[in-house]
């Protein structure tokens, strides 16, 4: 359809949906470079003071300063359980001040940008106007939900990550505890370890171990570890620690028992989802091969009693 039969107010709302898609992709675009931009100027002072020595920069970032911007303008319309929010954003691995601000301007984003990229494509076609306005809520709708989605399905998969990799990591503490390490060195050795393996569990014990060795107690670094990562296993395991530096008993002994109660809470769940794979089987083989032998067994029946019904009448 040629855009001049286009009614004024259709050819205004693409021009407007095309703007404000630009406008996006050159805000996003001008984060990213300003960011680059930080990263190259790091490197270039790590350079110059030698590979050894950590550099703090203090270049202006003009992303950040947008991002403080848009967090005073966004923070009034943030939801009310904004910790549980963020700590949600943490453990998915979104660990920014601005993760929270970040998020509901992906929220608002993208359920305003999917519906007006389509009603920027479909007004081409004429469509039915409650089609299209049913199109148009189901992309709000999808578009609000989505960066929820995906941020609760990162965090579920980076807590299983982190699940099968504590018990290995905590056998390690114990070994390097027994050997001779204090808890804060213990602490460090494992992260490197598992940060080789670029396991979730080895970036968040190094920021423990950064946390506590710039001064924060060690006890509520430790409950904010617990707190990040959202483990069960690893809020018990912080518990003990705490108890342990406050009455003065041995960490080694502690961390073996832990470890211990831990490995047989692993092999519990592994006989419990042992028993539970013949119900879930149970349920595919009944929706999906039952119907296909039901089919089988019961073609032969069917075809003699066509036979018998229909070609022996007739012959008969």
């Amino acid at each position: 359809m040629p855009w001049e039969t286009l009614p004024g107010t259709a050819a205004g709302a693409a021009v407007a949906s095309l703007l404000v898609a630009l406008a996006i992709a050159s805000v996003w675009l001008a984060v990213g470079a300003s960011n680059q931009a930080r990263a190259s100027l790091e490197a270039r002072v790590r350079r110059l003071h030698g590979p050894g020595r950590t550099v703090t920069t203090t270049a202006p970032s003009s992303g950040g300063a947008w991002f403080s911007r848009l967090g005073a303008r966004v923070r009034p319309w943030l939801p009310e359980k904004e910790s549980a929010l963020r700590d949600e954003l943490a453990q998915a691995g979104f660990r920014s001040r601005h993760a929270v601000e970040g998020f509901v301007v992906a929220q608002v984003t993208l359920a305003t940008g999917l519906p007006a990229l389509y009603l920027a494509g479909a007004l081409w076609f004429e469509p039915d106007g409650t089609r299209l306005v049913g199109s148009l809520l189901a992309l709000t709708a999808l578009g609000f939900a989505l960066p929820g989605a995906v941020a609760s399905r990162r965090a579920r998969a980076r807590r299983g990550e982190i699940q099968r990799s504590l018990p290995e990591a905590l056998d390690l503490l114990v070994t390097c505890v027994e050997a001779g390490l204090g808890l804060d060195a213990a602490l460090r050795r494992v992260a490197d370890e598992l940060s080789d393996h670029r396991a979730p569990l080895g970036s968040e014990l190094r920021l423990t171990h950064l946390e506590v060795a710039a001064g924060i107690p060690r006890a509520e670094a430790l409950h904010r570890l617990a707190r990040r990562t959202g483990i069960d296993d690893l809020r018990s395991l912080v518990a003990v620690l705490v108890q342990t530096e406050r009455f003065g008993t041995s960490v080694a002994q502690a961390l073996r028992t832990q470890a211990e109660s831990m490995r047989t809470t692993r092999q519990l769940r592994a006989e419990q989802a042992a028993g539970e794979s013949p119900v879930k089987l149970s349920a595919i083989l009944v929706v999906f091969l039952l119907p296909c032998l039901v089919m089988v067994v019961l073609s032969g029946a069917a075809v003699r009693v066509y036979h018998a019904l229909f070609q022996g009448g007739l012959g008969g």
